[in-house]
């Protein structure tokens, strides 16, 4: 079912012809490997980044929150349109599919739409996809409206009636990736036909065949038919043969180009995830893939690929489903991007251990998060913080935090309390202090002279930043002692030339302002 969603009931815009179409640069598009939605989904990178991002953001839960007036904000679970975007749109699918079938369409054909059935009070319904191929828009009179084509009739519809989520484009409706992009398309499915070539013959070109003895053409042709026969297709690979008549064969060898037929593709893939914003790791690239690099490119693919799909779909659904008058009290339509942490009980427990010690979340509601039932005692709805935290006003009262500090001794358990709190902030500091190192690294591997450039990278400049960053902290944790141990901490670390994660470098850091 979901294929068919994808497949056009029109071609009131044609998805199996290039013809008319022309890349952005106003160059032809390539005649050899004609590009369109079809074809394009057929080459694997394409499809990798659009099965990543869509079927990514689908688990993304939408809800309907009201912002009161002092900050604070509830879940309207009751509201029609929660049960509309978080039970069924249309009472055929299932909210994720809706959310990846649409999103899919946005990203392979530029637009994305959801016709919008209305009851006479004008409250929404239901939610129907329409595939991209089927509609078109035009302004008439100030008004913007969208054609969407059935068979051989046609329906108008006014703009508050549909559901557009767009890429980038025009004024009307969103550019296609695979018109964007469609020379590197092009290319990158002319190499993949390559290779499928290339590997069907065994990755030889062929044989040439030697003897001293004159052969007329009917001898020739009967020795192409038998050696074609006995060697053609990977199955008959390395075969034994006898030859005769003083035949020799000799075969031709792959040149240098044509090994590097892999290193090809793998830039095929990079030069199409591009294209997606995407990070090569969430599409099976892993070439110069380092678990420390992954760490910061999952963080990047969150604010940068989804974040910006996430404030569309919020902008378009808040738009069109709810009235004036309910956004003007509050109400919106809001992703939890919460749900990606679901993949990583490390990361949900430190998550909920950092709101829990800060008191931001009680442990009924971390329970509720993770499906469980509630404690029935009053103390699992109640607020908790660290009692060594000094208040800001003792601080100020003192002007030193050093003075301050001696109304509470300084302990391990204290100093261990006071990195729980300051656990986040340490992390952001290590997460700085990391990315600057890896991007450094990154770039002085092109230069001639790396050694020259690591020993003052690491002998001036890299200390410097990290003092920078981690020293505030340190003393924040250990008043007496943070700066000095902080600076033995940053001198190892540059003098042996480590390489961490942000949250490997806030464990150690932290061990040792805490021990």
């Amino acid at each position: 079912m979901i294929f068919e969603m994808f497949a056009a009931t029109s071609t009131q815009v044609s998805t199996t012809s290039t013809a008319g179409w022309t890349s952005t640069t106003g160059q032809p598009l390539s005649d050899t490997a004609p590009i369109n939605p079809g074809t394009a989904f057929g080459l694997s990178a394409f499809f990798a980044c659009i099965q990543a991002i869509s079927q990514d953001f689908a688990k993304l839960p939408i809800k309907v929150i009201q912002t009161r007036p002092d900050g604070s904000k509830d879940t309207l679970r009751d509201h029609p349109i929660a049960a509309l975007v978080g039970d069924s749109p249309n009472g055929e699918l299932s909210p994720n599919t809706w959310k990846m079938v649409t999103q899919s369409q946005v990203l392979g054909w530029g637009n994305g739409f959801a016709e919008i059935t209305r009851d006479l009070a004008g409250r929404p319904q239901r939610l129907d996809i329409i595939h991209p191929d089927r509609v078109t828009a035009a302004r008439e009179g100030g008004e913007l409206l969208y054609t969407i084509q059935g068979g051989t009739d046609a329906v108008v519809k006014h703009s508050s009636d549909i559901i557009h989520i767009r890429g980038m484009g025009g004024e009307l409706m969103g550019w296609s990736i695979v018109q964007l992009g469609a020379n590197s398309l092009a290319s990158a499915i002319s190499k993949q036909e390559y290779t499928r070539s290339y590997f069907s013959n065994h990755t030889q070109t062929g044989l040439v065949a030697h003897t001293d003895q004159r052969l007329n053409d009917t001898a020739k042709e009967r020795l192409v038919e038998q050696m074609e026969k006995r060697l053609r297709g990977p199955e008959k690979s390395f075969r034994f043969l006898v030859m005769d008549a003083g035949l020799k064969l000799t075969p031709t060898m792959i040149s240098a180009d044509d090994a590097q037929l892999l290193e090809s593709m793998i830039y095929s893939v990079q030069d199409v995830a591009r294209w997606f914003r995407i990070p090569l790791h969430k599409i099976g690239e892993l070439t110069h893939a380092t678990f420390s690099n992954i760490e910061h490119q999952a963080l990047e693919y969150v604010s940068d690929t989804l974040m910006p799909w996430c404030v569309a779909w919020e902008e378009e659904l808040g738009r069109k489903l709810l009235t004036p008058a309910e956004r003007a009290a509050g109400i919106e339509v809001k992703c939890n991007l919460d749900a990606l942490l679901r993949a990583d009980s490390k990361s949900r427990a430190e998550f909920h251990r950092v709101l829990f010690n800060i008191g931001a979340r009680t442990p009924n509601e971390i329970r509720r998060f993770e499906g469980q039932n509630p404690n029935p005692d009053e103390a699992s709805d109640k607020y908790y913080i660290g009692a060594n935290m000094l208040p800001l006003d003792v601080v100020s009262e003192s002007g030193d935090i050093s003075e301050a500090s001696q109304a509470a001794p300084i302990t391990e358990a204290s100093r261990q309390a006071r990195a729980d709190d300051l656990w986040v902030v340490m992390i952001e500091a290590c997460d700085r202090v990391t990315r600057k190192q890896m991007k450094a690294e990154e770039a002085a591997q092109k230069k001639p002279q790396y050694y020259s450039w690591s020993d003052h990278f690491y002998g001036e400049t890299f200390p410097v930043f990290m003092r920078q960053n981690l020293t505030s902290i340190a003393i924040a944790i250990d008043p007496v002692a943070g700066e000095r141990r902080a600076q033995e901490y940053i001198e190892q670390y540059c003098e042996y030339r480590t390489t961490l994660t942000p949250k490997g470098m806030a464990d150690q850091l932290t061990r040792r302002l805490t021990e």
